[in-house]
């Protein structure tokens, strides 16, 4: 897979999508995946501040981010088929978190923007791990903003 380049979306010239036979071979490994997430500190965005124990992992969108560019509302990436992850292909989520791009090519921004670079210097069976277990948690519905 050749690496995201911005210039690609301003010349509208295709990127070329992660393809499930372009990554390495691998076994899946939840535990990698729980560790993914809790290093990542995904429930320091996703879930509300107040949250303790089990209620961590309630991923339906956290508070409100104040920056001087306004309130960013962290995503529901619980996988809930409506309003989180649930509907979205393993696929999908690892080209966002690899490239900073959803499935129509629409930026991903805000303090998620930042993260996601960091997360270019994953190796996919990481990315792919932190994905299946996302996927493992118990969906949140509707959203929590």
């Amino acid at each position: 897979m050749a690496p995201f380049d911005r210039e690609h979306i301003a010349r509208r010239q295709p990127v070329e999508l992660l393809d499930q036979s372009a990554l390495p071979e691998h076994t899946l490994d939840l535990v990698n995946g729980v560790q993914m997430f809790w290093a990542g500190g995904c429930t320091s965005c996703h879930a509300k501040s107040a949250a303790k124990g089990g209620g961590r992992l309630k991923l339906g969108g956290g508070d409100g981010l104040n920056t001087p560019f306004g309130t960013f509302y962290p995503s529901n990436i619980s996988p809930d088929r409506k309003d989180g992850i649930g509907a979205c292909s393993d696929d999908d989520i690892v080209f966002l978190l690899s490239n900073g791009l959803k499935p129509n090519f629409e930026v991903i921004g805000g303090p998620m923007g930042e993260v996601q670079r960091n997360l270019t210097k994953l190796p996919p069976s990481d990315l792919i791990a932190l994905t299946r277990y996302l996927k493992s948690v118990a969906p949140i519905a509707p959203p929590s903003n």
